[in-house]
């Protein structure tokens, strides 16, 4: 389990490890003009999530003696919703009078607090048991608001592209999965579904509501989330709220905030890259680029749950972001420090899942590449790796099979973020690789103490070695000493001086840990993840 940090991670001081292994048109997407002007300064956590009056409306409370904005609570809390027990709830709002008081009351706690200047207000309330259902009550003056039906259960946010959006209905076992549901229904898994809608500056307003999970509303929800809920709920036996914030074909970058973007010199360019993309394409012709713009997804997706209450992350992203491995990894890091920042919790956990097999032709190690970038990211705290290399399809980079993914999810979050000492969740993995005198390679492992076997009974498949030449070659690898090693030799390399495993887009691969199943990660001992340093560069441009 998961440790607490006692001090705050930042990206600049993130380090890779060695050799480790898709909406809604709501913005102008007009090829971006730079203008140099101050970097915005992120909001304050009272601020964040906040609403602001249209100036229409505050022009008319201006005019109207003893008026005063309608008391309102963010939009994140419908009725039905699930709040994150055992960590102190932040609730947030606006519409209070300027300096009045505001109470808010849960399951038998209250925070107070006083309005600011234009109405908006935030308290903290503290950390509750999981249960359910109350009340959450917010007073200021003579106004009241309640939302009712809500559970204090564990609270994960499935993010990402759209292997992480797919819907239950359009995989496998999605429909059955619905007809348990009917027959069985739950009324401690709740589900929120964040529409996707890009915005040009963070948006507070969120257009959806939490709802009880019914066949109707789990349709076409996030299939590995769905499984990744039921199963948790099952394993914990406490309420359970899930929520889909996700968009298909979005890189990284659209998921960061615009400034925090600007203000590294190793990404303020891609808002440039992107008016670039934008500028070449006909207008009839850029819906997959236009979601693809920078912070767009951050503003408009994520901005409006900040800071919500969180257990954990989920995230299932990559593809978008194929072709650029250092730079992604120093780009991801950087998004799980900003989201942790912005949640108010800097041991938010991440659940990362590993790019499944993928053919992508004309891209022969791109794939492989972006595992090691993703895998690179285990040097920060509180984030796993969920390996996928046995799964995916080689002809359709939306695999209808989201069942394994799922399980390997939960099996982190049992084990990583609950404590589950009886569950088995790391991926086994290569430790060290020496070239005895032999002309063979010999590999340690770690993470499995049971040691490895085939699914097939065959020999060991994936491995291949490199001489002085750095050409790889096919090679014929043979498990030893109950499986916890491998022999490596190949006939065309003498003296091998590197290795790699399932190093391919697609890779055929057949180890697996003997108990547990998982499979064995990718490795290469010839790629190494050079994360680009943070350098000074004058100051940043800004985009409007």
């Amino acid at each position: 389990m998961w440790p607490h940090p006692t001090t705050e991670m930042t990206a600049s001081s993130f380090k890779p490890r060695a050799n480790a292994p898709e909406g809604q048109k709501a913005i102008s997407y007009q090829p971006l003009r730079y203008k140099r002007r101050p970097v915005p300064r992120p909001r304050s956590p009272g601020q964040i999530g906040s609403m602001r009056p249209s100036t229409l409306h505050l022009a008319a409370l201006l005019a109207v003696p003893g008026a005063a904005a309608a008391l309102e609570l963010a939009p994140v809390f419908t009725d039905h919703a699930v709040l994150q027990c055992e960590k102190p709830l932040a609730v947030w709002g606006d519409g209070a009078t300027p300096g009045g008081s505001v109470r808010v009351e849960l399951a038998g706690a209250s925070a107070e607090t006083r309005a600011g200047p234009e109405g908006r207000w935030h308290v903290t309330l503290p950390a509750l048991p999981s249960g359910g259902p109350h009340t959450l009550v917010a007073r200021s003056g003579q106004s009241e608001l309640r939302r009712s039906d809500l559970l204090l259960g564990e609270v994960w946010l499935c993010a990402g592209q759209s292997n992480m959006s797919w819907g239950l209905i359009a995989t496998d076992g999605g429909d059955t999965l619905l007809a348990e549901l009917a027959a069985t229904p739950t009324s401690r898994v709740r589900l929120l579904r964040v529409p996707q809608t890009p915005a040009e500056e963070p948006r507070s307003r969120l257009e959806a509501a939490w709802t009880p999970c019914t066949p109707a509303a789990a349709r076409d929800f996030s299939s590995i989330g769905y499984r990744f809920g039921r199963a948790l709920e099952a394993a914990l036996d406490r309420p359970i709220g899930l929520i889909h914030a996700n968009w298909g074909g979005t890189p990284a970058e659209a998921w960061l905030p615009r400034e925090t973007l600007l203000a590294d010199p190793r990404f303020a360019d891609a808002f440039d890259r992107y008016a670039k993309r934008l500028a070449k394409s006909p207008g009839s012709q850029t819906a997959g680029i236009e979601r693809s713009q920078p912070a767009a997804s951050w503003n408009g997706i994520l901005h409006p749950l900040v800071p919500y209450a969180l257990r954990g992350v989920l995230w299932y992203q990559g593809e978008a972001n194929v072709g650029r491995p250092h730079h992604y990894s120093a780009l991801l890091a950087t998004l799980i420090t900003t989201w942790r920042d912005r949640f108010a919790d800097p041991a938010l956990p991440f659940l990362i899942v590993q790019l499944p097999r993928f053919a992508a032709p004309k891209t022969p190690l791109a794939w492989a590449e972006l595992r090691a970038a993703q895998s690179s990211l285990l040097d920060l705290p509180a984030t796993a790796l969920a390996v996928t290399i046995d799964c995916g399809d080689p002809d359709n980079v939306h695999p209808r099979d989201k069942a394994p993914v799922a399980d390997r999810l939960t099996r982190l979050a049992l084990r990583k973020v609950y404590g589950r000492s009886d569950v088995i969740a790391d991926a086994p993995r290569i430790a060290a690789v020496t070239y005895p005198a032999d002309g063979s390679a010999r590999v340690a492992l770690a993470d499995s103490d049971a040691g490895l076997r085939t699914t097939d009974d065959a020999a060991p498949l994936g491995f291949e070695l490199a001489g002085p030449d750095g050409v790889f070659h096919p090679a014929e690898a043979t498990l030893v000493g109950e499986g916890r090693a491998l022999v490596v030799r190949s006939q065309a390399v003498p003296s091998p001086s590197a290795l790699r495993y399932a190093w391919a887009n697609a890779p055929q691969v057949n180890l697996v840990d003997r108990v547990s199943s998982l499979p064995l990660a990718p490795f290469s001992t010839a790629f190494r993840i050079t994360v680009p340093q943070r350098s000074p560069s004058g100051p940043a441009p800004t985009a409007p």
